[in-house]
This record gives structure tokens, C-alpha cells and sequence, in this order.
């Protein structure tokens, strides 16, 4: 039997929720970026309730990592040094689906430090609008198709990026331009553009926030929690983090040919050639099947280590939740008086 019947049953019912599905996750992607997790929540909560008044169907509690996120892509992000919690994933995939430029508002550095990590193999490029020339870099890195990642942003967003924040490109001579400053530069459709900002509270102006998606990025407690229990338990159990994070990397690996074998089946089976005639597809149906079964035997001796390897952890568990606790007191205690904003 093929291992794609498996999933068809949960595959209708999610057909039969997508219309509501599709509207609340652009609704989240479009509008949410900005706001806590809390507030998220109470407001997807609305959105579901108001799907249901208008007799549009859709799920009760809408998982975006779910409806719209790449289980494999997720996974390689925590790899990079994306924070575990649902949030952080969430953050993930608005900075990376919506239409707009991401601005991270991030005063930990963890976004800033995902990015870098998700980037380097583009060799990505790290410029501060501190730097009085950051703009001539930033132009070459549109030419080429150079990642690049404008960090330390204040709440005063530069005006020589509204052209590239507004995507005011033009076809000139057959290509696509685009003006920054003095300089009209060929616009190449690999470039990717960041800004991260360190202020925990910033006020941009209207009519900046309406030219790049905002998200916040600050740090919750649970994504602290599971930080800080990694640190802990890599000074006191080394050898367990260690031989957890090689099962972390083995799994992601696994997915990774799970879905290359799904994408090549689907391309098979899309061919219009006739299944029981063509013996190309008959032997790659074959050999998928055998391989899957190999991969998912794999991942269950995987899953199971880990079991072991978490029920360990969890001793560790009230220390770090203990020490998250604590970031948050002090974080806070620049609310009773100024001074104490130098301790965060």
C-alpha cells in the first residue's frame, strides 16, 4: 500500500477547513507580527469565532506552524539558533512569508543571531546605519543577490531605504531596477533584506511601520526556559546534550529525504504517464517505499532516544526555570526606576 493513504482521510478534512484556515493565517501573518503571544492568541480566538458567525469553515485552534509551515525548513531554523517555543516559530514564519521587508524587534539578539546563522551559507552581509557609506554596500548587495541584514535600526527608519522598503522596482532596458539614493541598480530577485532593532519598546512612526512587517522577536519564557535548561544541562551532562542534538540533526536529516521522496513520487505520478505500463515508476514507487520504511524505523529508534535523553533533562528542569524568573524580575525592575535598565 502506498504510505501517501495513510495520511488521505486527515488530508479531506483539512480541505474541508481551509477556506477559514487560509483566512485567519493571512490575517495573522498580515497584522500579528508586533504583538505578545497573549495577545495573539485572544485575537486568532476572535477571528475563529467570527469565521464560525459567517459560516466559514476552519479549524478551532489554528497551528500556523501547522497549516502553513515546512516541518523540515522549521526544523533546520531551531538548528540556526531559532528559540523552540511556538512563538519564535511563528515570528519565523511571518518574518519569512509576508510581503513586506522584516523589521525584528529583538533586544535579546536572538533574531539577530538566527539570521546570521540562516544566512551565512549566502554569505550574508551585516551592515548599521551607524556606517555613514552602509548605503553604497547595500546597493552592490542588491546587484548580486547578496543577503544582507541592516542591524541596530532606530526608531528613526533611514528615508534613503523607502524605495526598497516600499519595492519600488522598474523594468529598464529588459531588467528590473530599483533607485536608492543617487544610484538606479539592477535589482536581482535573490536578494533578502533584515533589519533587527535592540530597543525593547521602540515607537516607529506610522508611516514607517506601514513599509515593513514588524515582528517581536523579544524573548518569551518559555523559549528562555528551553535556552537556558541547553546551557545547563551542557555544563553539568555534556555528553547528553551532545548526544541529543545528533539526534536533533539525524531527525532533520531523515525529513529532509522523507519529503525529497514524496516531492519525487508527487512529479511521477503528475507525468500523466500510465502507472501499470511504465516500469520507471512501478521500480521508483518500489524503491521509495523501501527506503521510507528504512528512514521511518530510523527516526523511531531516534524518537526514542531522545525520550530518554529528555527524561533526563528534566532534573534540570527548576533551574532554569528558576533562572528565567529571575531575567524577567530584573528586565522589569527598569519599569520602577531608569537606572536599573544598565543591569539588563
Amino acid at each position: 500500500e502506498y504510505m501517501g493513504t495513510d495520511t488521505s482521510t486527515q488530508l479531506g478534512g483539512a480541505f474541508g477547513r481551509i477556506l477559514g484556515d487560509v483566512v485567519v493565517s493571512a490575517g495573522m501573518i498580515a497584522y500579528l507580527g508586533p504583538f505578545t503571544n497573549a495577545y495573539r492568541q485572544e485575537l486568532v480566538q476572535r477571528w475563529v469565532q467570527r469565521c464560525k458567525q459567517q459560516a466559514i469553515p476552519g479549524s478551532e485552534a489554528l497551528d500556523l506552524a501547522g497549516f502553513l509551515g515546512d516541518a523540515v525548513r522549521i526544523q533546520e531554523w531551531k538548528l540556526f539558533g531559532l528559540p523552540s517555543d511556538n512563538f519564535s516559530v511563528d515570528n519565523a514564519l511571518i518574518s519569512t512569508m509576508a510581503r513586506r521587508w522584516p523589521l525584528l524587534i529583538d533586544p535579546q539578539g536572538q533574531a539577530n543571531n538566527w539570521v546570521k546563522n540562516m544566512e551565512r551559507a549566502s554569505k550574508l552581509v551585516t551592515l548599521r546605519p551607524s556606517e555613514g557609506d552602509y548605503h553604497k554596500s547595500l546597493v552592490q548587495c542588491i546587484r548580486y543577490g547578496v543577503p544582507v541584514l541592516l542591524e541596530n535600526v532606530t526608531e528613526d527608519v533611514d528615508p534613503l531605504l523607502d524605495p526598497l522598503l516600499q519595492k519600488q522596482i522598474f523594468k529598464e532596458g529588459g531588467t528590473m531596477s530599483i533607485t536608492i539614493g543617487d544610484s538606479t541598480v539592477e535589482y536581482n530577485e535573490h536578494f533578502r533584506f533584515y533589519m533587527t532593532t535592540k530597543l525593547p519598546r521602540p515607537h516607529f512612526r506610522p508611516e514607517a511601520s506601514v513599509k515593513v512587517t514588524l515582528v517581536n522577536f523579544a524573548i518569551t519564557p518559555t523559549g528562555l526556559q528551553d535556552q537556558l535548561l541547553q546551557k545547563v544541562v551542557q555544563f553539568e551532562e555534556r555528553e547528553l546534550e551532545e548526544r541529543k542534538m545528533k539526534f536533533v540533526q539525524q531527525g532533520a536529516v531523515n525529513k529532509a529525504k522523507l519529503k525529497h521522496i514524496e516531492d519525487e513520487i508527487l512529479k511521477l505520478l503528475s507525468s500523466g504517464t500510465n502507472l501499470l505500463e511504465d516500469e520507471e515508476v512501478i521500480n521508483t514507487l518500489d524503491s521509495s517505499k523501501k527506503i521510507a520504511d528504512e528512514i521511518a524505523a530510523k527516526q523511531s529508534e531516534i524518537e526514542s532516544s531522545q525520550k530518554i535523553c529528555d527524561k533526563t533533562r528534566t532534573k534540570f528542569v527548576p533551574v532554569a526555570v528558576r533562572a528565567a524568573a529571575l531575567f524577567f524580575v530584573i528586565s522589569e525592575l527598569a519599569n520602577i526606576d531608569p537606572m536599573y535598565s544598565a543591569l539588563i
